[in-house]
């Protein structure tokens, strides 16, 4: 699926794009994971979108830092729910 941004997809799952970055964006590094309802992963830092999105926004290296275990448990979680 084309998300008009360059998206990361599980290796062995092409057709389910997980996430997209989106380099139009200038104040912040936006990462977007299209389904991120699914996970169902509550957290301040998190923005619920439309259609079941939620997106991580990036100000500062320290917030990527400080984000770390989230994104990569928001990561293994999905990884989890596309290999049932």
């Amino acid at each position: 699926m084309d998300w008009g941004s360059p998206s990361k997809s599980h290796p062995f799952i092409m057709l389910c794009n997980m996430a997209t970055f989106n380099p139009r964006i200038k104040n912040y590094v936006a990462l977007i994971f299209h389904k991120g309802d699914l996970l169902n992963i509550k957290s301040d830092f998190l923005e619920q979108a439309t259609k079941g999105k939620v997106y991580a926004k990036f100000y500062s290296m320290d917030q990527v830092t400080a984000n770390k275990e989230l994104i990569e448990k928001m990561v293994n979680t999905w990884i989890d729910l596309m290999d049932r």
